[in-house]
């Protein structure tokens, strides 16, 4: 089971290897697709301080972002269910191109 799958596209080959960098430096492993990483459960990362890292990466002089470029996150959460227990869910961001920063947002 995993607390993170995170799936990405980057057109540009130098900003993939990056990426792939910035993900093992946070602890994620690659999955099969090469486009996917993911987070064991055990590993507390917060989607919030993943989803700050990854924009605080991108808009860095040194990465090119294109405006088809995306991270798509995946995590574990709970939601309240309508007896008001907290109940097992899955929640996603979407990271895409913005033109005012040029990285993601």
């Amino acid at each position: 089971m995993y607390r993170h799958v995170l799936t990405f596209n980057f057109s540009d080959d130098e900003t993939r290897l990056s990426f792939e960098e910035l993900m093992e430096d946070m602890g994620f492993k690659q999955a099969e697709d090469q486009s996917t990483y993911v987070l064991d459960l055990e590993v507390d990362l917060p989607s919030l301080i993943v989803k700050q890292q990854v924009i605080r990466w991108s808009q860095s002089r040194n990465v090119y972002i294109e405006k088809e470029d995306f991270v798509q996150l995946f995590y574990s959460t709970a939601i309240s269910s309508e007896e008001g227990r907290r109940v097992p869910a899955i929640g996603a961001r979407l990271l895409t191109y913005d033109e005012e920063t040029e990285g993601l947002k």
